[in-house]
């Protein structure tokens, strides 16, 4: 028999902004484009600039993670992050706009809870389903995304998202980034 934390170690979460239909809800499949080197993966229609390759694989499913990798996405989806590896036994620290900040405030999220069947971990702490009805075992309403984020991240709003960007590259800081930061 698992235990309570196995049980919650296993269990995946995905969020979505809060529909104005509420919950319950079923999270939207999209189309995924994966690349053959593992490196990347994203949505069929806003790949953008990402080359294509012959290697890519088109997949329609859903991604979740654990509660520490999906924790960034309580945040509406077009929200610029940047979140540093965090130190042994302790946390990462996760880079948002200062402007970005203050509209978390008033921000509702869905948690969806998903257990663990059905889903293949990427290898970058996202695990994806493919299918088209997911259905998720429950689902949460939470109203401070902010919240959320602490209890994984050390949050630090900054001025400018992009020279924080370019300073970690200078500075050979393993990193991982939401939105377009011109150059990948």
């Amino acid at each position: 028999m698992k235990s309570f934390r196995q049980y919650l170690q296993e269990e995946k979460v995905r969020y979505d902004s809060l529909p104005a239909s509420g919950v319950p809800f079923i999270p939207r499949t999209h189309e995924y484009r994966f690349t053959g080197d593992g490196r990347g993966s994203g949505r069929e229609s806003t790949w953008g600039s990402y080359p294509k390759s012959p290697n890519d694989t088109l997949r329609t499913g859903l991604f979740a993670a654990d509660a520490r990798h999906a924790a960034p996405y309580s945040m509406p989806r077009d929200i610029r992050w940047i979140r540093t590896d965090p130190k042994p036994k302790g946390r990462s620290k996760l880079f948002i706009s200062s402007k970005d900040y203050k509209r978390l405030r008033s921000h509702r999220t869905v948690a969806s809870h998903y257990d663990d069947k059905g889903f293949e971990n990427t290898g970058r702490g996202e695990y994806f389903a493919a299918g088209r009805k997911i259905k998720p075992t429950r689902q949460q309403i939470h109203t401070n995304p902010l919240a959320i984020l602490q209890q994984h991240h050390i949050v630090r709003p900054v001025r400018n998202l992009d020279a924080k960007m370019k300073s970690l590259r200078r500075a050979n800081v393993n990193h991982e980034a939401e939105g377009d930061f011109g150059d990948h």
